[in-house]
């Protein structure tokens, strides 16, 4: 989105230096920021020295405060903004980011990537009575009454964001960079095996993925004598340990794990895959609606989807079979389903899920809207 709206006005991406799955630095920074220009972008990268620990959730938090103070001293190094959108990976960058449009006298736009405090409730298992929910609920509150505009990634979240007193409510879904994914392709340096059909999953390897059903489904189909299937995970996440050790343990000698890889080998493992796999937990959180990266990144080269979750897009696009979240016997199925299937038809099948995000999941298309819902704001802030 940032590179895209580059081309037309001076954008400036703020970000931390740390992953916080991967518990990894993605940038060397000396000091607490660094000002520096990657692909087109002018990135303000804050260090944050209070990094996530997996054991303890206190760090991560600690982290969120930690970010959110150092960004605020370190935009004094930048010129007067005309707007400043903050975003919602958690809400406490999104309430420093309000802080500083109230500093300038300038408008602020939320973006809604994750419902807060709605995750910690639906899927976390935490109490609406919780203090740290409770907290939570009022800054919500807060920003979506101050916000200018509010660009949420799900469309059915709309009701609920305007429930809770958000106006102008604009829906930005993600997408895909078709620039990227048509590229000539570069050489993975993930080679599945020819031999077999490969299931692949790109991705966080976290709790809301559920990834033990898909471990499950594995297992019922090594049970069942399908030896030829192989379930492929690239990704990392808090979990990823403990899934290793499952398959070892239970001897599920046709999953593979990999690390991560560029994003420019990405598309290469992907046209290798005869099929994707997605899965959610079952959480009455997904009624608002889904966005996940990785759906759209799996339609876009072309190749059918198990998609089991909670949504209607499969259904819609004709890009995959949809099954109930978090049931593995059901994923096992779809998965038979689609080996059983000549490879014309799993090509048909790609096909539509192509079109349908060509169609709506365009990240040209999507720029364009959310820069308007920016502009807009300017504007009517100067009226």
């Amino acid at each position: 989105m940032a590179k895209r709206m580059s081309v037309r006005h001076d954008v400036t991406l703020v970000t931390s230096n740390a992953h916080h799955s991967t518990l990894r630095d993605l940038f060397e920074v000396e000091g607490t920021s660094s000002l520096r220009e990657i692909e087109g972008v002018q990135y303000l990268i804050v260090r944050t020295f209070l990094r996530p620990v997996r054991s303890s959730q206190k760090m991560r938090l600690l982290s969120w405060f930690a970010f959110a103070r150092r960004m605020i001293g370190a935009v004094r190094n930048l010129s007067r903004p005309d707007v400043i959108v903050g975003s919602s990976p958690n809400l406490i960058q999104a309430l420093a980011a309000e802080m500083l449009a109230r500093r300038y006298r300038v408008p602020f736009v939320l973006e809604i990537r994750d419902l807060w405090p709605e995750t910690l409730i639906r899927l976390g298992g935490y109490s609406p009575y919780n203090p740290f929910v409770l907290g939570l609920s009022v800054i919500e509150r807060y920003l979506y009454r101050r916000a200018s505009c509010i660009v949420t990634l799900m469309e059915g979240s709309k009701g609920l964001i305007a429930s809770r007193g958000g106006k102008k409510i604009v829906a930005v879904p993600n997408g895909v960079e078709f620039d990227l994914v048509d590229a000539p392709v570069e050489d993975s340096p993930i080679v599945l095996d020819e031999q077999a059909f490969n299931v692949v999953y790109t991705g966080s390897l976290g709790i809301s993925n559920a990834i033990d059903r898909i471990l499950d489904a594995a297992k019922m189909l090594l049970e069942q004598g399908e030896t030829e299937v192989c379930f492929t995970f690239v990704g990392d996440g808090e979990h990823k340990a403990q899934l290793i050790e499952r398959c070892a343990r239970e001897g599920l000698t046709n999953v593979r794990f990999y690390t991560p890889i560029p994003k420019k080998h990405v598309y290469g493992l992907l046209r290798q895959a005869n099929a994707f796999v997605v899965n959610a937990l079952n959480a009455s959180l997904y009624d608002h609606g889904v966005s996940f990266n990785k759906i759209f990144d799996y339609m876009a080269v072309g190749k059918p989807t198990v998609f089991a979750v909670a949504s209607d897009i499969m259904e819609r696009s004709g890009g995959g079979i949809t099954c109930p979240p978090d049931n593995a016997a059901a994923i096992a199925e779809a998965v038979l389903r689609l080996k059983a299937m000549s490879p014309a038809e799993r090509d048909e099948m790609g096909a539509k899920g192509r079109a349908y995000v060509e169609a709506h999941h365009d990240v040209a298309k999507l720029a364009e809207i959310f820069e308007a819902a920016i502009v807009d704001s300017i504007a009517a802030s100067r009226m």
